[in-house]
């Protein structure tokens, strides 16, 4: 429970040094790891997604020192997965609004890492949400890698 509460005032504070105020709707904290390696990848269905893709790799390497490699193939192994999805069901299904579309769902998992969100705004805050956890971490360990704890982390606003 104490794990909890720290991990939700430490993203919740640096989220709003960085400019965005928003709710946290949910943080869960498992028990359990993910590893980041070098045979780590990164995946998107929609290729405007690109991009993202490719600004996470970079912030891997700047952060952990580790270079991931990309799929666009939704049928591929990847492990870290930036998917356009509602995150957020609405009354009006049609008709988001500015801040529904900036809504995100960060979900680390044993085997995998999705960043889901209805928008591109929502995968780059999704982005930044994972980008502070991984420099929370710090350096890769002796075998290599990068230890994520297991979360779920929604947003709204």
């Amino acid at each position: 429970m104490k794990r909890y509460i720290v991990l939700k005032r430490f993203l919740a504070l640096c989220l709003v040094m960085v400019g965005c105020i928003l709710l946290l709707k949910r943080v869960c904290r498992k028990e359990g790891y993910f590893a980041i390696s070098p045979r780590t990848e990164i995946g998107y269905a929609d290729e405007q997604l690109s991009g993202l893709g490719y600004l996470l790799s970079a912030e891997i390497e700047r952060i952990c020192g580790l270079r991931v490699a990309h799929a666009s193939d939704e049928t591929s192994n990847c492990l870290i997965f930036l998917e356009l999805k509602d995150v957020q069901p609405t009354a009006n299904a049609g008709q988001q609004t500015d801040q529904a579309k900036a809504c995100y769902q960060l979900a680390v998992e044993q085997e995998n890492i999705y960043l889901r969100a209805p928008s591109i705004e929502g995968i780059y805050r999704a982005l930044s949400a994972l980008t502070q956890l991984l420099e929370k971490q710090g350096s890769p360990t002796d075998d290599g890698k990068v230890y994520l704890p297991m979360c779920v982390i929604e947003n709204t606003y």
